[in-house]
Formats: C-alpha cells, structure tokens, sequence
C-alpha cells in the first residue's frame, strides 16, 4: 500500500518509505527506511535519518529487477546489482522486499529512474569541457526514451529523443544496463508504509 509523505526531507528525494533488506553478511532480514534521491540510494535504521546504514551511489548500480519466483521463500523482492565490492564479494546484490506488487514496481520505477540520473549526469560530464554561457544543464526532463535498439559490452544502446532533435545514446562510462522508461515529469514524491503493515492486507 503506497501512502503520500506529508513532509519532503529534500527536493531531490524520489522516493522514500520502509521496506525489508537482507543483510549482507548473515543475510537476515531487518526492517530498514529506504531513500532514494538523485545521485544515490541510502536506507536507515528509521525514518528519524539517524542512525544510517549504508548507501548505493548511482554510478554503482548495474540493474534493477523483480525476482520471480519468490526469493527464498518471500514475495515482493526486488533485487539491485551493484559494482560494490565487500570482503568476499566483488559486486555485491542487494534484495530488497517490498509491501506487495504495485509497490515493488513503484521502487523499481524510481532504483531505475537513479540509473538514468547517472546517465545524464555522464553525459553532463561529457559536455562539460564544451559548454558555453548559454548552455543549460542536462536533466532526465530533457529525455523520452523510445525503444531499444542494440546492445553492447557496456550497456544497452537506447533510441531517445531530446527536445529539437533525435539522438541516440550509448551508455559507456559505466558498465550497467538502462531499463528506465523516461517520462515528461518525475514522479511524486512518494512514501511508503512498512511491508508488514501492508501484507497484513493481503488475503493469506
């Protein structure tokens, strides 16, 4: 069940709310308050931002996707593929649970709506050197993604289409796939309940 946050920490959070987090080293399952702004993914002990357990930047995430069938046993998880690198893994895969369907795509919407973010900012970088005073910078806004039309060693190749002109644009400066479907405006702001609260719901 997805509920509207009534206070917005930050103008560039996207989504925020609660949601179960295996752990990665005894992989136990803990409730965490997870937030995702533009350039990276944090989650928490609680929404109070105290106490903060560990962050994803954008640039790290490979992939976002939902894990059918059940994982381990759970419904409702979402899995995020990263570059991090720990002790015993080198790219370490965070799974995440969600309170139900509509709310796991609502999470995966806004993990894959980060990866675009890095996208830009990387074509942002590009430009840097060749801007001029009239130049604005580039934002997710400017984008609709059209379709996919090939796929490389570094990404996927999207056909997207800029405000005047066509381009397409390939992902090289990180090594991740684009699953992100571009649209005109970000979405809300939005807050979700705990995944507890939210199953209590659902028929057994």
């Amino acid at each position: 069940m997805e509920k509207d946050s009534t206070t917005q920490r930050a103008p560039d959070i996207i989504k925020e709310g609660y949601i179960m987090k295996e752990g990665g080293s005894y992989q136990s399952w803990k409730d965490r308050f997870l937030v995702i702004e533009t350039e990276k993914l944090s989650y928490y002990a609680n929404e109070s931002l105290k106490k903060k357990h560990g962050e994803i930047l954008h640039k790290d995430i490979i992939e976002v996707k939902a894990e059918n069938p059940d994982y381990k046993g759970k419904r409702f998880v979402f899995s995020i593929a990263t570059t991090k690198k720990t002790k015993k893994i080198i790219n370490r895969k965070f799974y995440i649970q969600a309170g139900d369907d509509t709310s796991r795509d609502a999470w995966i919407h806004s993990v894959q709506q980060l990866i675009f973010e890095a996208l830009v900012d990387s074509v942002n970088e590009a430009r840097g050197s060749q801007k001029t005073a009239g130049d604005k910078k580039v934002s997710t806004d400017d984008f609709i993604k059209l379709k996919c039309i090939g796929r490389g060693g570094f990404g996927r190749v999207l056909l997207v289409k800029k405000k005047g002109f066509w381009t397409d644009i390939r992902h090289e400066n990180f090594k991740k796939t684009i699953y992100h479907h571009v649209k005109s405006s970000r979405p809300h702001h939005r807050r979700t309940q705990r995944p507890s609260e939210s199953r209590a719901a659902l028929p057994a």
